[in-house]
């Protein structure tokens, strides 16, 4: 299987994309190449082995192969591609976070011989207003904080809290001729 199995055009792939490729095949990193287009595309490690008939371990190990094959300036172009498709996600999640809810329904049966209804569920305590499911909301707001975190993981802005130690180490030997040990 190559690249050209994959059922994507290279010419449809973006520059930085197209580069990559050309690279890794030509330095015979078929396999890499084909893991690292689909991985571009948005696809998880997990649907990546799927498609490749390997494992997300095996996945996970080619794409580190790959990484630390390629030039700085790939892996920053990568990185850039990698951001601005967050930037996307994220876009779409935060349309969604300020979309009312959905309304919320419920089924009323019409009785003997007659079929069933949908009926918009009122608020109680005010007769016009619709009640509304906010599920897709929540659901929203993480994926606004997961690409957050995976944006700033990428441009390494989480990287470790640096931990500072000072103080003095005195050695003393006991009961050894400092002569006798050479």
């Amino acid at each position: 299987m190559s690249v050209d199995d994959l059922g994507l055009e290279i010419e449809d792939l973006d520059p930085a994309s197209r580069d990559t490729v050309a690279r890794l095949r030509a330095m015979g990193h078929d396999r890499g190449a084909m893991v690292m287009v689909l991985l571009s595309q948005g696809l998880t490690q997990i649907e990546v082995a799927a498609r490749l008939g390997i494992s997300q371990g095996r996945v996970s190990e080619i794409k580190a192969k790959m990484v630390g094959a390629m030039p700085r300036t790939d892996l920053d172009e990568l990185r850039a591609n990698l951001v601005a498709q967050l930037d996307r996600v994220r876009a779409k999640a935060e349309d969604l976070m300020h979309a009312p809810g959905a309304p919320v329904v419920k089924t009323i049966s019409g009785g003997e011989g007659e079929g069933s209804r949908l009926v918009v569920v009122k608020d109680p305590e005010n007769g016009d207003a619709i009640v509304r499911d906010h599920t897709a909301t929540v659901a929203a707001m993480r994926e606004v904080v997961r690409a957050q975190a995976r944006e700033a993981a990428l441009l390494g802005l989480d990287a470790p809290a640096r931990v500072e130690q000072s103080g003095a180490l005195t050695i003393e030997v006991v009961g050894v001729d400092p002569a006798d040990m050479t």
